[in-house]
């Protein structure tokens, strides 16, 4: 029993008319009586008596009518449902974000996807680029927004943001009047630093830093979020470092960006093997929304 098939009788049972059910089917009216008889062989008994006067469903016909009409509904409902899912209309999509990351334009291309592809449940949640490694790593996460790297091994990457690496000032503070900043000039200056736990490899690589230039930070305020820590450096605590669009984030706050330059910023990862179609559909977003100035 083929689909078809049953295409073919559910227009032949609304017609009870061989003619007229050829002709909205497009094809000959042999054609119809070769393709009941076939279906009525495989279902082993008659659905439609036939005379030269008049068609007429059996009994058994009838019966037939109402499961094949459901039977194809379904089929049209599961092959639409496929390609809304193909188109990546549909689905689960799994985002995880630093603390950096959701203040930089993603948060307008997250819109945008919404908007666009209501129906597909999205899942979003913090986490540092460790984190988001290990999630990617065993299935729970379908796209990271981490710190800029690209040492992600199979996975694939491309960077969302790049700025320089810059020191935050208060604007009162002498570096502010600088268009450029030396690392070295960082030593012995009060510091406040975000405390990501999540990010060892951000923390060592600044005190690797800090010891290349002949000097251990003056770290005096660990904070948790990032607009304590503008607001502490707006206030003239201490300084401390990011990218340069922070700057944008916090009046009174100065990024100077430091010599020799160091890029850094946020790289999305993920898992090109098994990425879903609406994960490729929100990286193409992505893109569209990017903006020069983050």
């Amino acid at each position: 029993m083929e689909l078809r098939h049953l295409r073919v009788f559910l227009v032949l049972a609304d017609e009870l008319h061989f003619g007229r059910a050829s002709q909205r089917l497009h094809v000959a009216q042999s054609a119809v009586s070769q393709t009941l008889k076939a279906l009525e062989d495989d279902v082993g008994t008659r659905l439609i008596d036939r005379t030269r006067r008049r068609c007429a469903l059996t009994a058994a016909g009838t019966r037939f009518a109402e499961s094949a009409r459901r039977a194809v509904d379904e089929v049209e409902r599961g092959s639409m449902e496929a390609r809304r899912a193909a188109n990546g209309d549909v689905g689960r999509l799994r985002l995880r974000f630093t603390t950096t990351s959701g203040l930089t334009f993603l948060p307008r291309a997250l819109a945008k996807f919404r908007a666009a592809h209501p129906h597909v449940v999205m899942e979003i949640s913090a986490g540092g680029s460790s984190e988001q490694l290990t999630a990617l790593g065993d299935g729970s996460c379908d796209i990271g927004f981490m710190t800029l790297r690209n040492d992600v091994g199979a996975l694939a990457s491309t960077p969302v943001v790049k700025s320089p690496l810059s020191v935050l000032v208060s604007r009162r503070h002498p570096l502010a009047r600088k268009p450029r900043a030396p690392f070295s000039s960082l030593a012995g200056e009060p510091m406040v630093v975000l405390r990501e736990a999540s990010e060892p490899s951000v923390t060592l690589r600044f005190r690797r830093r800090c010891a290349e230039n002949g000097f251990e930070p003056n770290v005096i305020v660990e904070v948790e979020q990032i607009d304590v820590m503008l607001a502490f450096v707006a206030a003239g605590v201490g300084i401390s470092l990011g990218p340069q669009f922070l700057e944008n984030l916090a009046k009174g706050v100065r990024a100077v960006p430091v010599t020799p330059h160091i890029p850094v910023g946020i790289s999305a990862v993920w898992d090109d093997a098994t990425l879903s179609p609406a994960g490729h559909r929100f990286l193409e977003v992505m893109s569209a929304v990017r903006s020069p100035r983050t």
